[in-house]
C-alpha cells in the first residue's frame, strides 16, 4: 500500500488537492471484483481520508457504503474498518 507512505509526505508539501483528485479516481475503482484489488483501492482511500480528512473527501465517505455491491466487498470493508 503504498499510497499510505506517501500521503503524510503529500500533505507537508501541500499537496491535499491531488490527493483529493486521487480519492476521486480510486473511488471509481470501487466496482472492482477481486477482493485482493478492492483491499488495496479501500486502503489507499483509508489513508487519503486519514491525511486529508474525511470533510474534505470528494465524493464524501458517505457514499462509500452504495458504491460496493457484493458481499465479498462489506467483508474487506470489516478488515480495513477493524484495522
Amino acid at each position: 500500500m503504498q499510497i499510505a507512505r506517501i500521503a503524510p509526505v503529500m500533505k507537508i508539501c501541500d499537496e491535499e488537492k491531488l490527493m483529493g483528485h486521487l480519492g476521486v479516481v480510486l473511488y471509481e475503482y470501487l466496482g472492482e471484483e477481486y477482493p485482493e484489488v478492492l483491499g488495496s483501492i479501500i486502503g489507499a482511500l483509508k489513508s487519503i481520508a486519514n491525511v486529508i480528512g474525511m470533510t474534505k473527501m470528494t465524493p464524501p465517505i458517505k457514499d462509500l457504503l452504495p458504491r460496493l455491491e457484493s458481499s465479498s466487498s462489506f467483508c474487506v470493508i470489516a478488515l480495513f474498518i477493524s484495522d
